[in-house]
């Protein structure tokens, strides 16, 4: 007869090993063709699929998926590539891209955020304005002009969405510097409707125009009809 010899401890732990790192192969294997999936989706350059991945390996390596899908996690860690890059994507467009409900997105993005050491807060508009800048073709010009647009503002703005009202920014500037920019094309590199930019450069003409030492002065727009589909 034939003895087959059960494996003993030490191999038990081998094959357990190779299991986890087998498990561990499919995870990074699935992430990364969600994540290029995502980016694809959202017409995002490498890199920030690049950062994803980076990002989603972090994770993965503390534990931190456990208990969460894949997808969910690999949307917020390509919500957290673009924050990082300052590329403008909404939430709810990685959530649309990913497949899955905004509200995952963001409890997973809260977990990379802290696992990464970053805030979870929206950032500011200024922080989207070179790149949007870049996205539609216009010159460092604008991106000082909308910066200085959005500092006069002040608080007049808070609480909207940054992305709009950087692309807003944007749009003031392109006027005011004689680039021309037209609200689809802040449409098109931002995601945020012509609609809103529309309602709220409103809100920033009728702020700067107001009288007040934070107010008005050189450079200021000049008050004008409601721009229209330009």
């Amino acid at each position: 007869h034939t003895t087959v010899m059960a494996p003993g401890k030490g191999e038990f732990a081998r094959l357990r090993k190779l299991d986890m790192e087998r498990r561990d192969d499919r995870w990074r294997v699935a992430a990364a063709e969600t994540i290029r999936r995502i980016t694809g989706a959202l017409s995002l350059p490498p890199e920030v699929a690049e950062d994803a991945m980076r990002v989603f390996a972090r994770a993965h390596e503390a534990r931190a998926t456990r208990g969460r899908t894949i997808v969910g996690m690999a949307g917020a860690a390509v919500l957290y590539a673009c924050r990082a890059s300052g590329i403008p994507r909404h939430i709810r467009d990685v959530a649309a891209a990913a497949g899955v409900k905004r509200h995952e997105i963001w409890e997973n993005y809260k977990i990379v955020a802290a696992l990464m050491g970053a805030s979870t807060h929206s950032p500011r508009p200024e922080e989207y304005v070179p790149r949007i800048v870049s996205a539609v073709g216009a010159d460092g010009r604008v991106v000082r002009r909308a910066i200085e647009l959005l500092r006069r503002a002040g608080g007049a703005l808070s609480g909207r969405d940054p992305i709009a009202v950087a692309a807003t920014a944007v749009y003031m500037a392109g006027i005011i510097e004689n680039q021309k920019i037209t609200q689809r094309d802040l449409a098109e590199a931002t995601g945020v409707t012509e609609m809103t930019i529309r309602h709220i450069y409103h809100i920033m003409q009728s702020y700067l125009l107001s009288p007040g030492p934070a107010q008005g002065g050189p450079g200021a727009p000049k008050a004008n009809p409601a721009p229209g589909r330009n």
